[in-house]
Parts: structure tokens; C-alpha cells; sequence
């Protein structure tokens, strides 16, 4: 866990309660994993001790991250994570104060009080008809169920070009692409469902096609 340079930092400031680390905080591209050195039993001890002194407390580490001389300090925190085959901290790049922008929208009130009752009850049965849970109670388009529509076109890719190296890359990409994006597609049954509901919206919400007006030219 440590970087070996007297420049390069990677120290605890504090310990903070781990409901206060909102998701909309987290920063950054990428995040890190810290193990324990492989072999080295007292580091597997220390770290398994950390790791479930954060757990048990609910905590989560701050800490202050240098990676080299010429890169600004930055702050993340350390999240401890525990399952049956592994353990280890997983590092994610917090915000500054001056970087958290708090943005307040006018209430949508006085707007949702000038919609007549056929318009909400319109959107309601149009929210109630995309709900995603099927009958048996099987959520569909879940997150854990879809690969990684990009990385699922590199393995393909990838795997055509090595057993034919003589084509080029863009015969197999259209094809590969096709496949990825087949599990996001809208299913025919949900189409069906929306379809009355989408056909109500349309008819309480009319919508008028405007001619732009083009200036003339003094």
C-alpha cells in the first residue's frame, strides 16, 4: 500500500461514517484495489484486521492520494470489502468542496397543478406500463444479466482476428456490434404493453408542428 518515494503519498487523514460517502460523490475514470502482499503473511494479518475493523464500524478510510511530483494531491477514501473467497480496500477519488456544484431547480408544482386529471392519469398508467418487472417477478434488463456491450465487441473482435488474421477488423465489427447491443433491446411483450398507454399520452398531449420562420436578410 505504500509508494516508495518521499514525494508520493498515500496516507489516512480521517475515518467517516460510510452512509456520509453519497454515490454522486465518486470522481475519477477508474478505481484501485489494495491486497496483501502475496507470501507475506504479516501483511495478510494487518490488512485482514484493517479491512474488518472498517467493516464492523461502518467506517471508510480518507485518505490523501500523491502519485507522482508533478500530479496535484488528490482525496478518495478506502471501502472495505469482504466476500467468501476474498478481501481486500477498494480506493474510489472523492471531489473537492469548490467541485461539488449545488444546483436548485424551480418546483414543478405550480406546473403539475395546470395538468387535468385525463393527463395525470395518462402519465400514471404510462409509468405503471414500463415497469420492468415481469409476472413471476423477474426484473428484466438487470445490470449483472447484460455484458459489457464494449468489451463484449473487443472479445469478439479479437477472437476473429486471431483465427483469421488474413480480414480485416471491420468485416467481423457489424456483426459484433449487432450481437452486444441484442440483450438491451426492447422486448416485443413490453412494446405491446406500453403501446395503449403511449397512444393515451399521445391524445391528451397534442402536439403542434410550428413553421420556423426564416428572417430576411437586410
Amino acid at each position: 500500500m505504500k509508494l516508495y518515494s518521499r514525494h508520493k503519498d498515500f496516507s489516512v487523514i480521517r475515518f467517516a461514517d460510510a452512509a456520509s460517502i453519497q454515490e454522486y460523490f465518486f470522481t475519477g475514470d477508474s478505481t484501485m484495489i489494495f491486497l496483501p502482499r502475496s507470501g507475506d503473511q504479516n501483511s495478510q494479518v494487518k490488512l485482514s484486521a484493517f479491512i474488518h475493523a472498517l467493516a464492523e464500524s461502518k467506517k471508510v478510510a480518507i485518505v490523501r492520494r500523491v502519485y507522482s511530483d508533478n500530479m496535484p494531491p488528490k482525496v478518495g477514501f478506502l471501502s472495505p470489502v469482504i466476500k467468501p473467497s476474498t478481501e481486500y480496500l477498494e480506493y474510489i477519488t472523492l471531489p473537492y468542496s469548490e467541485d461539488v456544484r449545488k444546483i436548485t431547480f424551480p418546483s414543478l408544482l405550480e406546473e403539475k397543478k395546470k395538468l387535468t386529471d385525463d393527463q395525470k392519469g395518462a402519465i400514471d398508467d404510462l409509468i405503471d406500463s414500463m415497469d420492468l418487472t415481469s409476472s413471476d417477478g423477474r426484473e428484466l434488463y438487470r445490470s449483472v444479466d447484460i455484458p459489457n456491450p464494449y468489451s463484449k465487441v473487443v472479445r469478439q473482435v479479437s477472437r476473429h482476428l486471431l483465427l483469421h488474421p488474413e480480414t480485416s477488423v471491420m468485416e467481423p465489427m457489424d456483426e459484433a456490434k449487432k450481437q452486444a447491443m441484442k440483450p438491451l433491446e426492447v422486448s416485443n411483450d413490453l412494446i405491446e404493453k406500453t403501446a395503449p398507454s403511449l397512444k393515451k399520452v399521445a391524445e391528451v398531449f397534442p402536439v403542434r408542428a410550428f413553421k420556423r420562420i426564416k428572417q430576411k436578410k437586410e
